[in-house]
């Protein structure tokens, strides 16, 4: 077997994993928003954070180890734009609330049969398609390079230092994650609580493992 072929078939393996996982646990980030917005009972934004305190961590793992050389992935980058960064990041989040979901739930949900999600799909890939290269990329370009910035803080050294720094943020979030809400007793909840940070620790270990396996 070919490294291409090894890398596709880790990557298969990687997808299945994660829409299983997604599918028996519900993770979501929009679900945990809607959650905590509405004080509904649930832990789906705790499962996100747990996730995200793995993946950084473990990422930064591997680039320490030099199993993986961050600085040639493309969000690997000091500059960012400060007027295009927020309004992307709107602009998803609206969009994520119109159709009950992100990108990754709905591919999960795809493959349960879920046709709305196949409109979502669409949508989101022909809309990524016309920003990056189509007949708003020129328009995204010069808006980028009007309002796009280098500030030193944002080079953090590659190594002990970058580590360090995430796995200060990866604490944070974890405490946040794994803390015990007070109602979680009284709703009889312990096993859902389990359920949904096993969730957050599985879909964390296999964004490790995705750089891993690409890197």
């Amino acid at each position: 077997m070919s490294h291409t072929e090894l890398v596709l078939w880790a990557g298969l393996a990687i997808g299945l994993l994660f829409g299983a996982c997604g599918q028996a646990t519900g993770f979501c980030l929009h679900r945990g928003l809607v959650q905590r917005w509405s004080a509904q009972p649930g832990y789906k934004l705790q499962a996100f954070a747990l996730a995200l305190a793995v993946a950084l961590l473990g990422t930064q793992t591997l680039a320490a180890l030099e199993l993986v050389d961050l600085s040639e992935s493309l969000y690997y980058t000091p500059r960012y734009s400060w007027l295009l960064l927020p309004l992307g990041g709107l602009l998803f989040g609206y969009g994520m609330g119109l159709a009950n979901g992100c990108g990754a739930r709905a591919l999960v949900l795809l493959g349960t049969g879920n046709l709305r999600s196949l409109v979502v799909l669409l949508c989101l890939g022909i809309s990524a398609y016309i920003t990056l290269t189509g007949v708003l990329g020129p328009l995204r370009i010069a808006v980028s390079d009007a309002t796009t910035v280098s500030p030193a803080w944002l080079s953090v050294p590659a190594g002990t230092v970058s580590l360090a720094v995430a796995a200060i943020v990866a604490l944070a979030l974890a405490a946040y994650a794994l803390r015990h809400p007070a109602h979680s007793a009284d709703h009889g909840e312990s096993g859902t609580r389990a359920r949904d940070l096993a969730g957050g620790l599985i879909v964390g270990l296999l964004v490790v493992a995705g750089w891993y396996v690409t890197g």
